[in-house]
C-alpha cells in the first residue's frame, strides 16, 4: 500500500497545516513566528532575552495574573528560563512590579492561615489543660477557618472549667 506524501499548508507565518496525515496536524515553528502577534506562543522556549522577551511578557500578563492559563503559561516560561531570571540582578522593572503584587497577596494569604491556625492551636492548647480532647473536636478545630468564630472559642477555652462547659459554650 503506498501512502500519499505528506502536504504542508502554511496557515500564518510560523503555522502550518499538514494534509495527508493519519489525521490533521498543525505544525507550529516558533522561530518563525511574529513575536509582538503571538506574544505568548513565541516565547515559550528556553532560550528568552532580558531586553526582547521579558518585557513584553510583563505587559501582556498584567492584568490576567489570576486567569489560571496565563498563570501557568508565565510559569512555564519562567521555569524553563530560571537561569536567567536567576542570573539577572536587576529583572525587568515591569515584571517586578507584577510579581511583587502577586507575592503581596500570597504573603497576606499566609499571614491569615498563619493567624488562624495560630488561634485553633491557642484553642486546643487551653482545651487541653482541662482533660483529653476527643479527636472529632481536635479535628473540628483545626478545619475551622473563620476568624470570628476562632476567636469565640478561645474566649470560650479560657473561660471553661470543663470540656463539657467548652462544647456548651461553643455550641459545637
Amino acid at each position: 500500500m503506498r501512502r500519499r506524501p505528506l502536504q504542508w499548508h502554511p496557515a500564518f507565518q510560523g503555522i502550518y497545516y499538514v494534509k495527508g496525515a493519519v489525521f490533521p496536524a498543525q505544525i507550529i515553528i516558533q522561530k518563525e513566528l511574529p513575536r509582538e502577534e503571538n506574544i505568548w506562543l513565541s516565547r515559550l522556549r528556553q532560550d528568552l532575552e532580558m531586553e526582547a522577551d521579558v518585557p513584553a511578557l510583563a505587559r501582556a500578563y498584567l492584568g490576567k495574573e489570576e486567569n489560571p492559563l496565563y498563570s501557568e503559561a508565565m510559569d512555564l516560561i519562567v521555569n524553563a528560563n530560571w537561569e536567567l531570571y536567576k542570573e539577572s540582578e536587576k529583572m525587568c522593572n515591569a515584571l517586578n512590579e507584577l510579581f511583587a503584587d502577586k507575592m503581596e497577596r500570597e504573603r497576606e494569604k499566609g499571614l491569615a492561615e498563619g493567624r488562624t491556625e495560630g488561634c485553633c492551636l491557642s484553642v486546643l492548647a487551653l482545651l487541653e489543660e482541662l482533660g483529653q480532647i476527643p479527636s472529632s473536636l481536635r479535628k473540628k478545630i483545626m478545619e475551622q477557618k473563620d476568624s470570628r468564630v476562632l476567636t469565640g472559642w478561645l474566649k470560650a477555652a479560657a473561660s471553661a472549667s470543663s470540656l463539657e462547659d467548652f462544647i456548651k459554650a461553643a455550641k459545637l
